[in-house]
């Protein structure tokens, strides 16, 4: 007669290996959202289905975890699995998985066609991952990790050892908020527009005029007084409050773009972006990311606890699940400046001729950016540019 013991450890084996050898497309599933919970910042899309006596594992993703994970929990032997998971960057399709972008500001999509949903912008210089190769676009991922496709024009691919020396290339930044770039002194040709944020790199220099190398490896000109030594900043700028809300308010009247987040045009989230950005701060892209940032802040009571520079996110108040769908900046005694239909201020205090009873009646919660908490968000932390 068999022993209790050696019984329930056969039935355990049996369970084990029936679910080792059933792996469902939900079982799947439920390892991805468990270990990309947010779509827009990983990629990952795997298939699993039968063919004779193996599982084909088919599709692809931005994290090894996900196939490490997906692996320990079918416990299947080797040999029993056929893994066609492609891991980006592909490196079959390019060995450059890396760039900068090239024009003045490049709009990213949602699909890898010009008529696709805008999901958000970068400016000139900004350095990108090359995750893959399709319909002539690149899928890149930002230095906000956000993902989207962008057309071969828009970036100049560049290895590891190339992003390694621009690194240590001298990069200045572009700290008006538009200008122009020539192909010499005398202004007769343009090269290109330029914005705020847009990274070059410093060949040489006199009072009036800096020539610089471009990121599509072109020399042009630009006006010395509105460039500053990018890793200077980056290193030493301080985010104080007022100046916070004094150059927030330079982007007045500006008007809404869905995806935008350059000064030409912007959305709400990528307004508090762009402000954070010349502060040294790189927030997430959308409000409902922007909303987990820093530290949250108890306005249950009131406004007493926020300061300057603060982000009130609004949204549908749901007692279930909150719904962030936008966000400003706060200015002090109720106001806030945020982006809807175009850069205004607003007012959550009743008595205010500019108050606004749908913003009081939708705010949800606030975070204070300027804490510890998220140092990781300073640009001098951030492995895209440093």
């Amino acid at each position: 007669m068999k022993k209790p013991g050696i019984l329930i450890l056969f039935l355990v084996s049996f369970v084990t290996l029936s679910i080792a050898i059933k792996p469902k497309q939900s079982l799947i599933d439920s390892i991805v959202d468990k270990w990309i919970p947010d779509k827009r910042i990983a990629r990952c899309a795997i298939n699993v289905k039968r063919e004779k006596r193996f599982y084909v594992l088919s599709g692809e993703t931005t994290e090894l975890t996900v196939i490490k994970e997906i692996y320990k929990t079918l416990n299947m032997p080797q040999k029993k699995i056929i893994d066609r998971i492609k891991l980006l960057p592909d490196t079959t399709e390019t060995k450059k998985q890396l760039g900068l972008t090239r024009p003045s500001v490049i709009n990213i999509r949602k699909y890898p066609k010009h008529s696709a949903e805008l999901l958000s912008q970068a400016v000139m210089g900004t350095p990108v991952r090359i995750l893959k190769d399709s319909s002539g676009h690149y899928l890149i991922q930002t230095p906000d990790k956000y993902i989207g496709w962008t057309p071969h024009s828009a970036i100049e691919p560049k290895t590891i050892e190339e992003i390694a020396e621009w690194k240590q290339s001298n990069r200045l930044m572009f700290n008006d908020f538009k200008g122009i770039i020539y192909t010499d002194t005398t202004k007769t040709e343009i090269i290109s527009d330029i914005t705020q944020g847009a990274l070059v790199i410093q060949k040489s220099k006199n009072d009036v005029w800096t020539e610089v190398l471009l990121p599509n490896n072109k020399t042009a000109f630009i006006e010395s007084s509105q460039l500053i030594e990018f890793k200077s900043w980056a290193k030493n700028v301080k985010a104080e409050r007022a100046k916070l809300i004094e150059f927030a308010q330079k982007f007045m009247g500006t008007s809404y773009l869905w995806g935008g987040t350059s000064s030409y045009m912007l959305d709400c989230s990528g307004f508090s972006k762009s402000v954070y950005y010349m502060f040294g701060y790189i927030l997430s892209r959308d409000a409902s990311q922007q909303c987990f940032e820093g530290e949250a802040i108890n306005i249950e009571s009131g406004f007493s606890k926020l300061q300057l520079g603060d982000l009130l996110f609004f949204g549908d108040r749901s007692i279930f699940k909150p719904r962030i769908t936008h966000v400003g900046m706060y200015m002090g005694n109720g106001k806030f400046i945020h982006e809807s239909e175009w850069v205004r201020i607003n007012s959550l205090n009743p008595q205010d001729a500019n108050y606004s009873e749908y913003y009081s009646n939708r705010l949800i919660t606030a975070r204070n950016i300027l804490t510890e908490k998220a140092e990781d968000l300073r640009i001098i932390n951030s492995k895209f540019y440093f």
